[in-house]
């Protein structure tokens, strides 16, 4: 008989991205990579006030920072990778898969609103 599933509250350290959505998460290794979305930090003003977003906080846009998560037995740790050559230009609502055990494939999303990649 399986054993029933339990969850548990892990110990997490690094460099935490902010809340997103719109990410992608994909697991290249044993390693995870979440790419992209769009930052919450920008939107905390919003969830108490109801203020015109445009005046407060400028528009909302996407990005294209890169985090590494390792997740451990008892601990994950989460780094904001440096990556060089070619970056993808910001994006949200995009898809990404593993090639390999070492390469990231980022395709498709939104730029802005009116601009799909």
């Amino acid at each position: 008989m399986p054993q029933p599933l339990v969850w548990q509250k892990a110990k997490v350290g690094g460099t935490c991205p902010s809340a997103t959505a719109g990410h992608s998460l994909t697991l290249v290794g044993s390693v995870f990579y979440l790419f992209g979305g769009i930052d919450t930090e920008k939107r905390k003003d919003m969830l108490t006030e109801h203020v015109d977003i445009d005046k407060k906080i400028g528009k909302i846009t996407p990005n294209n920072a890169l985090y590494s998560l390792k997740i451990g037995v008892s601990e994950c740790t989460w780094n904001k990778e440096k990556v060089g050559g070619e970056v993808p230009l910001p994006r949200t609502q995009h898809s990404s898969c593993a090639i390999g055990n070492d390469r990231l494939f980022v395709f498709g999303g939104y730029y802005s609103t009116n601009q799909r990649l």
